[in-house]
Order: structure tokens, then C-alpha cells, then sequence
């Protein structure tokens, strides 16, 4: 069994549900948001590693309903984890895998990091006043390169297109995002080494 490593699935955090309309849901989310500042060091006990990379994504429309994942890169080590609750809508999931990464794919994210201008926007991690959200969680430790942070969108419910669900969710996520920079480049990168991950999301789902 692989040791726990998923460090943010310990961060435990009550949200509470409110209403909210869809014109001003980005200022509903900026107002309430709150940006925790975590000074624990996840990761202590890899002090001489040169390369970290964590990515935790946190997606429902309840505090129980949710799955979450995460990805995580120790130099050449490779760690994923993927949690799913059973609940009316979704099924039970406990995955997780450990392999080696190749040389291309290390290539690849020391790539992503030393080009895509990730930098600090503000200190914390987000987290939103609102359960119908989707949570992204990012820290990296590599060179001069120290992050620790993330953002989030609202998951609407209400009858609008895909398109302007995913236009709503890009802008929230920009707003509310505490890292600069090319975010999603290595967040692709990162979840392209997860080849199970497309398939588990939609295992976890129940048919309706």
C-alpha cells in the first residue's frame, strides 16, 4: 500500500451553502472568499529533494458529494491519489499509484516551471464560503521557485450552456487565483502523467 502522501486531503474545512445568483457571482465569490495561510511544511521530510510539485483539485456540490485528487512529483518520483465517497450520486474510489517518471516527462515539467512565469500573486490558499465549488491547490518548491497556493470557481446548477459554464469558471478561477503565471500549463502537465484519472472521474460518477 502507498504511504499517504496526499498532503491537502488532511486540510479539513467546514463551508457553508448559500445562494447566489449567476451575474454577480464573481463578486459574491471575491467578497466571501477567505485565503488561508498554511505554514506547515507538507513536505519536511524531502528537504534535500530539488524538485516538488503537488497539485490537489477538490470538485462537488456538497461537502460530502465531492472527489478529489492530486498529483504530486518528487524529483523523479511520480505519486497520485484519487478519493470518491459513496453517495447517491457517486461510488466509492480509493486509488493511488507510485511509479518513476521517464526523462521526457521530467524534461516536461522542469520545462513548464522554468518558463511559465509562475510567481506569487498573494500568500494563502483559498477557500471559498460556498460547498458547490471546485477547489485547486498548487505548491511547488524548486530552485528560487517557492509557491503555495491555488483558486477556485463556483459549480453552478443552473440551466446555462457548457460554454458559458466553462467561460464563468475561467474567470472565477482568475480572479480568485493567488498564483500567477501560466498556472495551467503545468496543472496540464502534472494531471497528463495521471493516465487513469479521465477514467476514474467518470467511475466515480453514478449513471443517472
Amino acid at each position: 500500500m502507498l504511504p499517504r502522501i496526499i498532503p491537502i486531503l488532511s486540510i479539513s474545512i467546514l463551508l457553508s451553502i448559500k445562494t447566489f445568483c449567476q451575474t454577480d457571482s464573481v463578486a459574491t465569490l471575491i467578497r466571501d472568499i477567505h485565503y488561508d495561510i498554511d505554514t506547515e511544511n507538507y513536505f519536511s521530510e524531502y528537504k534535500n529533494a530539488r524538485l516538488i510539485a503537488n497539485y490537489y483539485c477538490s470538485k462537488g456540490l456538497t461537502d460530502n458529494d465531492r472527489y478529489s485528487y492530486e498529483v504530486v512529483v518528487i524529483d523523479s518520483v511520480l505519486m497520485c491519489g484519487f478519493d470518491s465517497p459513496e453517495t447517491e450520486s457517486m461510488n466509492y474510489i480509493s486509488y493511488q499509484r507510485k511509479q518513476l517518471l521517464t526523462s521526457s516527462q521530467k524534461n516536461a515539467l522542469r520545462n513548464v516551471l522554468d518558463n511559465a512565469g509562475l510567481k506569487q500573486l498573494r500568500l494563502g490558499i483559498p477557500r471559498p464560503d460556498i460547498a458547490a465549488h471546485t477547489k485547486e491547490v498548487i505548491i511547488v518548491n524548486y530552485g528560487k521557485l517557492k509557491l503555495q497556493g491555488g483558486m477556485v470557481n463556483y459549480n453552478l446548477q443552473e440551466d446555462f450552456s457548457q460554454e458559458q459554464k466553462s467561460t464563468e469558471a475561467a474567470k472565477e478561477r482568475r480572479q480568485t487565483s493567488s498564483i500567477g503565471g501560466n498556472y495551467d500549463a503545468l496543472i496540464n502537465v502534472l494531471t497528463g502523467f495521471f493516465t487513469d484519472l479521465d477514467k476514474l472521474k467518470r467511475e466515480a460518477m453514478k449513471a443517472k
